[in-house]
């Protein structure tokens, strides 16, 4: 037994054998995900766990690994942190209940943390073992091969209208995501596929370049998530202003479109509306504001009036054991909801120190539209591929190794 972990161990020193493993790992991720959307389409439930069944395995193999280097890095320190802040949460959830807690309440609780604690384990067990990504590794011609491909199914999908495809199956909804089961996650990993593209545009300037950042940009839209136009919104104000440099062009356009959008308004709406009839019913019920949030500004008024009738000092530093009953999805809503002050604390830090690039005007622009699309969206920080992806993305983006 001991021979056989030594030979683990000199196994994972190697960084390309942890590379490759990762690889595998997204690989199996991405099939294990379009195994769980046929489930979940078609009502039958044999996939609908492989992908977390994946995710958790992986997840195991990284702890162990972690276990046997006994070192401490900022990733496990941040991670325990919120372990810490999620105990006494909970603790102070049970205390404080007039009724005993419910047991699958604490066990959807641990199932959420595990999810946000996701990407301290990932980036402490890169750090610890040296590994690091550059656009020459082979995760990117693999995510960059499954966006393309899974582009083609989606464009296939919308002209000949394959319920499989889908976003929002047998619905009114538009949008078509293709191969994956979860259409926010399917947002963020095209946010994450135009960062690349658009960063490759900008290093060599090439119309080649462009036209690929253009062609994905148009596709994108297909999925039907207000968050992509929000992102592309964004990343084009971004690009005219610190890229080309024309802010008073920007702002004369700006105007010229906020006029637009004020005099032509009801057409807007209609055409909008045509094209998914199922926002007719959300603005007639919710008015603008909670249709473009797709009613979380009346989730997020219902939690403060919560927060501010039953919450009390432990709550506002350290979260609440109500999370599925509360969550807005406006992520630091949610991580504050989760792990109060501390996790809004923590959560920047992350950021901060592994993501944001200071040197970098462009990784920086695309950064901040993720993150502020993100925050009207929700569901980046709880979501495990998501964050691995952000990651290691912006980890190539950082190493501007394009040739």
């Amino acid at each position: 037994m001991e021979q056989n972990l030594r030979i683990v161990r000199r196994i994972f020193e190697d960084k390309n054998i942890i590379k490759r493993i990762f690889v595998v790992f997204v690989a199996l991720c991405f099939v294990s995900d379009f195994l769980t959307k046929i489930s979940i389409t078609y009502g039958d439930s044999s996939f609908s766990r492989l992908a977390g069944v994946i995710k958790l395995i992986f997840e195991f193999l990284m702890i162990i690994l972690l276990l046997k280097k006994k070192k401490i890095t900022q990733g496990l320190v941040l991670g325990g942190i919120l372990v810490f802040a999620f105990l006494i949460s909970n603790i102070n959830e049970v205390l404080a209940s007039p009724t005993p807690i419910n047991h699958n309440t604490l066990i959807q609780n641990v199932y959420y943390a595990n999810r946000y604690l996701y990407i301290f384990i990932f980036i402490a067990f890169l750090k610890l073992y040296e590994v690091e990504f550059s656009v020459k590794d082979s995760f990117i011609e693999l995510f960059k091969l499954v966006l393309n491909i899974n582009s083609i199914i989606i464009i296939i999908a919308f002209l000949f209208k394959i319920e499989l495809f889908r976003s929002f199956p047998f619905s009114l909804r538009f949008g078509y995501d293709g191969v994956f089961s979860k259409n926010g996650e399917a947002a963020y990993y095209y946010m994450f596929f135009i960062s690349i593209l658009y960063n490759e545009y900008f290093l060599d300037k090439k119309v080649k370049s462009l036209m690929k950042v253009i062609a994905i940009s148009i596709v994108s839209l297909l999925l039907g998530k207000k968050i992509i136009l929000l992102f592309l919104f964004l990343l084009l104000v971004g690009h005219i202003a610190f890229v080309l440099r024309k802010t008073k062009e920007l702002g004369l356009g700006l105007l010229i479109v906020m006029m637009g959008l004020g005099f032509y308004r009801e057409v807007i709406t209609a055409t909008i509306f045509k094209i998914s009839p199922f926002w007719e019913g959300v603005y007639q019920n919710y008015g603008l504001i909670g249709t473009l949030t797709s009613i979380r500004s009346k989730l997020f008024v219902d939690f403060i009036e919560h927060a501010s009738a039953n919450w009390n000092a432990v709550n506002y530093f350290f979260g609440t054991g109500e999370y599925e009953k509360y969550k807005v999805e406006f992520e630091f809503v949610d991580v504050f909801l989760f792990f109060g002050i501390t996790g809004i604390i923590v959560f920047i830090y992350l950021l901060k120190k592994y993501f944001y690039n200071k040197t970098s005007m462009i990784s920086r622009c695309l950064f901040l539209c993720i993150l502020i699309s993100s925050f009207f969206s929700g569901a980046l920080f709880i979501s495990v591929t998501s964050m691995i992806f952000f990651y290691v993305v912006f980890q190539c983006i950082n190493s501007k190794e394009y040739t």
